[in-house]
């Protein structure tokens, strides 16, 4: 599977909108919350399904808590030349998410 090229004309300063989770992400930042969660606190398992009762919004900040900085995410490594050499090029680029507003400013945080 070769890489996938990313070309076209674009307005000089155009936003690039990134989305995280599986763009970005090769997976979703909730499913590596609680696969950190499962392996490095596993004592706190009992209580997602209570964390869930009060909404999914409710479930990630909870789980964001409980990990803090445990995440090792699984960058698609394809996109990133992309981004880099946008970024260098001084396109503003802004990351999407439904996930937890703290685990998304950890993702930007590497892109600094």
């Amino acid at each position: 599977m070769s890489a996938p090229q990313f070309e076209g004309t674009l307005h000089e300063g155009a936003v690039l909108r990134v989305d995280v989770d599986g763009t970005l992400l090769r997976t979703d930042l909730l499913l590596e919350s609680l696969l950190v969660l499962i392996t490095r606190r596993p004592w706190l398992l009992p209580l997602v399904p209570f964390w869930l009762t009060r909404g999914r919004a409710y479930l990630k900040q909870r789980l964001a808590r409980a990990i803090v900085a445990n995440l090792r995410l699984p960058f698609e490594q394809s996109l990133l030349p992309f981004l880099k050499a946008e970024s260098d090029r001084g396109r503003r680029l802004i990351l999407c998410s439904v996930s937890n507003e703290f685990l998304v400013r950890n993702v930007a945080a590497r892109w600094e």
